[in-house]
């Protein structure tokens, strides 16, 4: 919280990113509330929350059996957030005059969708290859261009409220996607990356290399009557 010293008391301020589906928790500083206070949780105009000392707590509207207030300490939990429960949450203490003692932003953002990592090498003697992170799902994509130790993005992911990267990191090379409140990634350890390409890369040079032979070896022969002993093959 960003604690705030009013009078004898705090007030708590604070910015709240908070996963679909999952439940908020709301606290308060109780020594702000005064006996014989009526004490309230609101969101934006609604209430939520309606409390006064001997007396039971209400829920109130469509916040009943997901809310839960707990009078030992004024705080409340909401069950199973959702998008519309995005918005200003207050909580308020009235004696002679209304006072807020609790202030809370919150925004109710969806997990981030998996992702898929995929490597092409191009140019497997430096151990250099091209890496592309793609969002499953979706059209959404980066490429990067990768060595044993840093990658570099070549296209920047159009991505909304997240942010999609590829680094190296303890000999393996990951794509990360992520938001506030959660994130996934796919890994390919490097080994395996070199392994297929520079394999690939081997059986190319060495077949360029086979045909420039017989192709050499097929001149010489051309010049040379009789062919040496043993060349007939070639």
């Amino acid at each position: 919280c960003n604690l705030q010293l009013q009078f004898y008391y705090k007030i708590c301020s604070e910015t709240r990113f908070v996963k679909k589906g999952s439940d908020l928790l709301l606290n308060v500083d109780k020594n702000a509330i005064e006996q014989g206070d009526d004490f309230n949780w609101k969101c934006n105009f609604d209430l939520i929350i309606k409390f006064n000392d001997g007396k039971e707590p209400s829920v109130l509207g469509e916040y009943q059996g997901r809310a839960y207030f707990f009078e030992q300490n004024y705080s409340v939990v909401i069950r199973n957030v959702q998008h519309e429960d995005s918005g200003n949450y207050k909580a308020t203490a009235t004696g002679l005059k209304e006072r807020i003692i609790a202030d809370y932003t919150v925004t109710v953002q969806d997990p981030v969708s998996p992702v898929k990592l995929t490597t092409h090498s191009f140019d497997a003697w430096d151990c250099n290859f091209t890496a592309t992170c793609k969002v499953v799902d979706s059209e959404v994509s980066g490429n990067y261009q990768c060595d044993n130790q840093t990658c570099y993005p070549l296209s920047e992911p159009d991505v909304k409220d997240s942010l999609l990267t590829v680094y190296v990191q303890e000999g393996s090379v990951l794509c990360n996607h992520s938001n506030i409140v959660s994130w996934t990634d796919d890994t390919k350890p490097l080994l395996t990356v070199y392994n297929s390409d520079q394999l690939m890369a081997s059986q190319t040079v060495s077949l360029i290399i086979d045909k420039e032979v017989r192709k050499r070896w097929g001149e010489i022969l051309d010049a040379v009557d009789p062919p040496p002993p043993g060349m007939s093959e070639l």
